[in-house]
């Protein structure tokens, strides 16, 4: 019965609408199409669903208007910026975050152990809880033992944040919103790098904010770098060279304790005349300009292994605050130098250490050109190349049209000799300053830098009774001479030999008075029974100048950090070994030569019989040629 009466109704409704509203064009359609078009106006839910297709479709419209309005018209309310792994805003960025304290609101943290940390990464104690540090400190002071948050934090590891989430900071009175995303390393030739990038949002459309927000992030960087005791030294990417985006050349870094220029062991005035032009040069940048001379400047160290090249440079870097961005040639080509040079900012130190390396010497040409020969025959390998670089895309990098100014370029050798004198002219290499084996001012200095004078102590006269036999056993250890070492050594039986009676122990010395005290650094003092500067005397009488380097000289002083007594009495017995050892080794040296000579003559002489034998061989080819042609002649004659 409902069903007859809905039914009736909705056939009265369709007739009404239908004369009603639709138009008359529309009733002179099929009886099916207008049924149809009759039952979906007529029908509620029909109605319904088109009322949501033309709301959805009005707000999509307005989605659409709203975001083409907002790129090209209306202000938009916020900033951002992208910071890229690689780039030196980069840095400055990360370590203005860490000087905020922005980690501690992290909990997502990269982990690595490293021998020399991260110059912006998290140290180990400031990881721990405070009630975790003070019981350590607590622990320390009371058992002596030394922990993981020790104040030593060279063995610690590197916390380094990463900011997946994102993180309000508040700045000039400015809201920030910091995040960062980890990049990827291509696989394979032709796939793309992603470095690691940081992403600043500024809640503002003020665009002079970022300007500067980036210029006293670096004025921060800048001046904690003056103020750290740490070099900051930047070194090449290890990844393949199709997988380093451009900008992305220097990928490693590390910090290094900063070197006094007073640890440099080098002839009075060399240094400080060194840093003094320098620091010229860093503060002429405009009378340069003004002269139209190239703002640039190269210094070439030269001399034997162990005096002092690099360490030069480092305390040189300390002292200035320049960052140091040292190369090696082995492995690249002169694209990658390009790009690695072109990615050096301005004050800085542009290092490449044996140069000479690179290049082989005219002598090491002629063998090289002896043994491809030699190799063609099946006698000798070729030589093995060791870069890829070019001495014009050297040259180029130096003080071609495409080099960069306002950087300082060091190059250290052990052979200035085997330099190509394009390399070494004025221009590219400005100054020359050369090193030498330790002199006896060199020699000095070194010893005083181990135990310096106003570290010293004399006794008074008064107390002349005190004797050795009433200190530590600490100083008996380190008095213990060398040779009384080897002697305990050669007396120890070998493997499956029959041990003997030992021989009976010498009588003691007498007891020595004691004539002063040595204090040594962060070590309780050690009583001597020479005088400091009678020992600092007759270790310069021993030991020659000019003969060996600073290098082997601290490695002796290191056997005896807190012993000057045992440095002055075992200095004759090392220089000994030393010159021995230099001998055996400069015979080797030597014998290779004699060997080497010896293959380039068997090589030379291979070529020889080998180009003899060719002749031969020719020469019999052409005559039996020419008897088959007479032959061949007198047969068609006859």
């Amino acid at each position: 019965m409902n069903s007859t009466v809905d039914e009736t109704l909705l056939a009265a409704h369709s007739a009404h609408f239908t004369s009603s509203f639709l138009p008359t064009f529309v009733t002179g359609l099929p009886g099916g199409i207008l049924s149809m078009l009759t039952l979906m106006f007529v029908s509620p839910y029909m109605r319904d669903s088109l009322k949501f297709m033309f709301m959805g479709s009005l707000m999509e419209s307005g989605r659409i208007v709203y975001g083409w309005l907002s790129e090209r018209i209306w202000i938009r309310p916020h900033i951002r910026a992208h910071f890229y792994a690689g780039d030196p805003t980069y840095e400055w960025l990360m370590h203005f975050l860490m000087e905020r304290k922005l980690w501690q609101k992290t909990r997502d943290f990269n982990i690595t152990t490293r021998t020399s940390k991260h110059k912006w990464s998290v140290s180990t104690p400031d990881m721990l809880h405070p009630a975790v540090r003070w019981f350590s400190f607590f622990h320390r002071k009371n058992a002596g033992s030394m922990s993981i948050c020790s104040e030593d934090r060279d063995i610690s590891t590197d916390y380094v944040p990463q900011w997946a989430d994102p993180h309000f900071l508040k700045w000039n009175g400015y809201w920030l919103d910091v995040t960062t995303t980890v990049g990827s390393t291509a696989t394979y030739p032709g796939d793309s790098t992603v470095p690691d990038a940081l992403h600043v949002t500024f809640f503002t459309s003020d665009t002079s904010v970022l300007p500067a927000f980036i210029q006293e992030a670096r004025e921060n960087y800048l001046r904690n770098h003056e103020e750290s005791p740490h070099v900051i030294i930047h070194l090449p990417s290890t990844a393949p060279r199709y997988a380093v985006n451009h900008g992305q050349e220097w990928a490693v870094s590390k910090q290094k304790p900063l070197r006094p220029l007073n640890t440099v062991t080098l002839e009075e005035g060399v240094l400080e005349n060194l840093v003094k032009d320098v620091r010229n040069f860093l503060h002429l940048e405009e009378w340069y300009n003004a002269q139209g001379i190239p703002h640039r400047r190269g210094y070439l160290l030269h001399g034997p292994p162990g005096t002092g090249k690099t360490s030069t440079i480092y305390a040189l870097a300390g002292e200035l605050g320049l960052e140091i961005y040292s190369c090696s040639l082995s492995g690249i080509d002169d694209d990658f130098l390009q790009r690695l040079a072109a990615s050096i900012p301005r004050k800085s130190i542009f290092l490449i250490e044996d140069i000479d390396c690179a290049f082989p010497s005219r002598e090491d040409q002629d063998d090289g050109d002896a043994q491809a020969m030699a190799f063609g025959q099946g006698i000798w390998p070729p030589p093995d190349n060791a870069t890829s670089v070019t001495m014009s895309g050297l040259l180029n990098v130096l003080d071609g049209v495409g080099s960069d100014e306002g950087r300082i370029f060091f190059a250290t050798t052990n052979y200035p000799q085997r330099l190509d004198p394009a390399l070494s002219r004025p221009g590219r290499i400005d100054r020359q300053i050369g090193y030498s084996h330790a002199s006896v001012h060199q020699l000095k200095a070194s010893w005083d830098h181990f135990y310096p004078p106003d570290s010293y102590t004399p006794v008074d006269p008064s107390d002349k009774l005190i004797l050795l036999e009433k200190v530590p056993d600490l100083v008996t250890v380190f008095t213990t001479t060398t040779k009384s070492r080897k002697a305990a050594i050669a007396s120890t039986p070998a493997e499956g030999t029959e041990e003997t009676a030992p021989p009976a122990p010498p009588p003691p010395p007498p007891p020595r008075p004691v004539v002063g005290y040595f204090q040594p650094l962060f070590n309780p003092p050690v009583p001597l029974t020479v005088p400091l500067p009678t020992l600092t005397d007759r270790f310069i009488s021993l030991v020659p100048a000019a003969t060996f380097s600073t290098a082997e000289l601290q490695g002796y002083l290191l056997l005896y950090k807190f012993d000057p007594e045992g440095a002055a009495d075992n200095a004759a017995e090392w220089i000994e070994e030393q010159l021995a050892e230099r001998k055996e080794r400069e015979e080797e040296v030597e014998r290779k030569k004699v060997k080497k000579e010896q293959r380039r003559k068997e090589a030379k002489q291979k070529e020889l019989e080998w180009e003899r034998e060719w002749k031969e061989e020719k020469k019999t080819t052409e005559a039996e040629e020419d008897i088959g042609g007479v032959i061949g002649w007198l047969t068609n004659f006859i």
